[in-house]
């Protein structure tokens, strides 16, 4: 300690402003208490270390000796506890140890008394044995231990390690205040005075300095800068004379700033500058012009005060973030007019930063896009709305549904889905026009909007077809009540363009979560429930049920049956010969289809009308093109020349490129077009009368004969037969079955044949089964006949052999015929 304080006191006497002093002070504080906290730390650490060690010991001991001590105090053995219990008194950390019994009398005891300073450590530990399935108590082995060993130890090494530890710190100091002394302290001091007259003399020479330390780094790096200085003088002057080029350039810029300003001015887009807390600085025209305030009343104010909205604090806080980061911000916004009105606009917000400055203002630039709004909302409404009837279209309507599942999952009263199909509306649209279909739609869908409440949702979904949300309805007795009313309603007689109509229309409907969980099992459903209305003949309510189900996946079924036909050529034709009248041969053939299906032929009523609501009658008609014109083709290489007739379906009729193809299928088969006869409906013909006599003519000049099938039911129109270019009139067999029972059949058969016959056309009667019919219609002067009395339709390889003994065969079943009774 003596070291230290002289020392101090030699420090004490260095320039307490010096270099020298300012370093070695703090250098030498913070070695001392360095020093003295690592001691003290280490120290402390050793105590606790022993500590430690001494409780191990004691528990180890405790632990062996009781393990000793159970196998004596079982056997009674005092001797061999006497001599483990003077064996302890070795133990130079031992305190006392003591053994007593399971009645708590000592068995042994041994110990000296505690020093005066010092802790103690204790322990006991219980002495058992284990006898069979029994634990008995033997006693208990207590046991102290002192730690004065080792306080002894830590002081004997303080009182050497302590002073041992302060002489080095000492040393060390000394050292260190001598080498900073004579290294940093003298030079500085020489350093200084050199320029102190320097500066005196006000000379800018360097100045001599000869050293290779940090000092003589430090004179070099001075004398370099004095030659700087110099240099910069003459630099200075120089610049002096180029002052004047740059305020010419002043002056140009400042112009360039009034051209600028003026083009902010003239925009159409309006501009806003602001400081960092959005308060107006500047504005342009188009920004007074699209809020309408004066550019003193924003001057000085906050957007938010003015021309922009705050409604949405948690838009506004956003806003602020962003432009704190440094980052701008763009979006739609809503702005405010000083009358108080709202517009909308599209906002950007940058910020202005200069020489690399944090940013200290923002621009504003924004635009009115009331007009654009208005557009988009138009956009929105033609591309969810129905063009034709106002109502929710297909999209918005499941939108709608998925919504409302969402909603009744949580609530669980559920909903009711309703497909609205109206009935017979094809036959409006062929019959009257297409003008009338869609007077007749949006007639219908205000009705059943007038039905329902302001809460469910009615949408159509494309043609004829309509879906109805009933919320919060999911009991069939409300459905029930409420359908009714929509068919009584919509069944009520209208007037368009003065025809009275009469339309009903078929409801299927689906009770959610009943009959699905999800949109699409929903829709399937009251889809095939509306089916199952209409087969049942429309204008009712069907509700969905698992029988329904099965019908509508028989009708899946028979799709993918009709399909998988249609890939492996499953149709097949049978011919059904059309005899003269006049002749008795045979005129020409009908070709029939059949469906060939497993070995089985199915016949064309339990397919046809299937397939022409599944889209897929067109593609059958045309594979019975190839097989009819193939078999044309075939007979011609036996011999056998042979006229076909062949139907045509609505579908195939309307297709764009008919004509086209059906020509190019005769090309490709080599036939000539004129045995063919071409057989379609009246309804086919006038569904659309420019179409079809377009469509009539380019067939005709194609070189078919056109024959108007089955007629004498439907429409039954005379005016079409003269309207429309046609060869051949059939007579349907409804007409021909009543001739021997109804004379009013009869005069209706024979005036039909005679009118048809002077407006030069062949008439052919359909169904004829009795040799009195036959006779009749032979003595009417009938053109052709068709029936099962003079076959029935059979493959085509009996068609020649048929064709041959016709005439036979005819005279000999005329001849039974008479002879007994007519056949029925």
């Amino acid at each position: 300690m003596a070291s230290l304080v002289a020392h101090l006191a030699a420090v004490r006497y260095l320039p307490r402003q010096g270099l020298a002093a300012k370093i070695l002070l703090p250098a030498l504080s913070l070695s001392l208490g360095v020093g003295l906290v690592l001691f003290v730390f280490f120290a402390d650490k050793f105590a606790r270390q022993a500590e430690e060690d001494l409780q191990n010991r004691l528990d180890s001991f405790l632990t062996t000796q009781a393990a000793e001590l159970e196998g004596a105090v079982w056997e009674f053995d005092q001797a061999a506890i006497d001599r483990l219990f003077r064996s302890y008194a070795l133990s130079s950390d031992l305190q006392l140890a003591r053994l007593t019994d399971a009645r708590g009398q000592v068995l042994a005891a041994t110990g000296r008394p505690a020093p005066a300073t010092g802790r103690v450590f204790a322990a006991s530990r219980e002495l058992t044995r284990q006898a069979g399935q029994e634990t008995y108590q033997l006693g208990r082995l207590e046991v102290v231990f002192n730690d004065s060993r080792i306080r002894q130890g830590l002081a004997a090494s303080r009182s050497v390690e302590l002073p041992a530890a302060f002489a080095l710190a000492v040393l060390f100091m000394a050292v260190l205040g001598l080498t900073v002394h004579w290294q940093v302290g003298v030079p500085l001091r020489r350093l200084r005075e050199s320029l102190e007259r320097n500066a005196a003399t006000g000379q800018r020479t360097p100045l001599s300095w000869q050293s290779g330390d940090e000092l003589g780094q430090v004179v070099g790096a001075y004398n370099a800068l004095l030659a700087e200085v110099n240099q910069q003088t003459g630099t200075l002057e120089r610049a002096n004379s180029e002052l004047g080029a740059e305020n010419l350039q002043r002056r140009l810029a400042e112009k360039r700033l009034t051209l600028y300003k003026t083009m902010v001015e003239a925009t159409d887009t309006a501009m806003v500058i602001t400081d960092r807390d959005l308060r107006v600085q500047e504005t342009n025209a188009a920004c007074l012009r699209v809020t309408g305030f004066s550019a003193g009343e924003v001057a000085g104010r906050t957007v938010w005060e003015t021309f922009l909205s705050d409604h949405d604090a948690q838009r506004v806080a956003e806003l602020g973030r962003s432009l704190e980061t440094g980052a701008g911000w763009a979006g739609e916004w809503r702005g405010l007019t000083r009358r108080g009105g709202r517009v909308p606009l599209r906002l950007t917000i940058n910020a202005l930063a200069f020489d690399g400055d944090a940013a200290s203002q923002h621009v504003l630039v924004f635009a009115d896009i009331s007009e654009q709004k208005a557009t988009q909302k138009l956009l929105k409404s033609l591309a969810y709305s129905d063009s034709l009837t106002g109502l929710p279209n297909r999209a918005l309507f499941m939108d709608r549904l998925e919504r409302e599942i969402c909603i009744e999952a949580r609530r669980g009263r559920g909903f009711a889905l309703l497909f609205v199909d109206l009935d017979n509306f094809k036959w409006i649209n062929d019959s009257l026009s297409h003008a009338v279909g869609d007077r007749v739609l949006t007639v219908m869908a205000g009705r059943m909007k007038a039905c329902l409440r302001s809460e469910d949702t009615l949408a159509r979904m494309g043609g004829d077809e309509f879906t109805v949300i009933l919320r919060e309805t999911s009991e069939a007795e409300v459905v029930g009540r409420v359908t009714e009313a929509l068919l009584a309603r919509m069944a009520e007689p209208l007037d368009v363009d003065g025809v009275a109509l009469e339309a009903t229309a078929s409801i299927g409907a689906a009770l959610y979560p009943a009959d699905g969980g999800d949109s699409e099992t929903l829709m399937k459903n009251a889809d095939t429930a509306m089916y199952a209305a209409k087969a049942a003949g429309g204008g009712r309510l069907h509700f969905f049920t698992p029988v329904i189900a099965e019908k509508a996946q028989a009708r899946l079924d028979l799709r993918k049956k009709l399909r998988q036909a249609l890939a492996r050529d499953e149709f097949v034709l049978h011919f059904q010969p059309i005899v003269d009248m006049a002749g008795g041969g045979v005129a020409h053939y009908e070709a029939l289809v059949r469906w060939n299906r497993r070995q089985e032929l199915v016949a064309p009523a339990q397919f046809i009308p299937f397939a022409e609501d599944e889209g897929l009658v067109g593609r059958i008609g045309r594979q019975v093109f190839d097989l009819a014109f193939a078999q044309l083709r075939a007979w011609d290489g036996q011999g056998f020349a042979a006229t076909v007739s062949v139907n045509v379906s609505r579908d195939q009729f309307l297709e764009d490129d008919f004509v086209e193809d059906l020509l190019g299928r005769v090309d490709r088969h080599g036939i000539d077009p004129g045995r063919v006869v071409l057989e379609m409906t009246e309804s086919l013909i006038i569904a659309d009368p420019a179409v079809a006599r377009v469509v009539l003519g380019q067939l005709i000049v194609g070189g078919f004969r056109i024959a108007v099938d089955d007629f004498g039911v439907g429409y039954s129109s005379l005016s079409a037969l003269v309207e429309y270019p046609v060869h051949i009139v059939k007579l349907d067999k409804s007409l021909i079955r009543t001739l021997e029972r109804d004379h009013r059949a009869r005069t209706m058969v024979s005036g039909f044949i005679g009118l048809f016959q002077n407006l030069g056309l062949e008439v052919v009667a359909e169904g004829v089964e009795t040799a009195l019919q036959h006779e009749f219609l032979s003595a009417a002067g009938c053109d052709m006949a068709q029936g099962w009395l003079y076959g029935k339709p059979a493959p085509a390889r009996f068609a020649p052999a048929s064709a041959q003994s016709m005439e036979a065969r005819l005279f000999t079943r005329l001849l039974r015929e008479k002879g007994g009774s007519p056949a029925q």
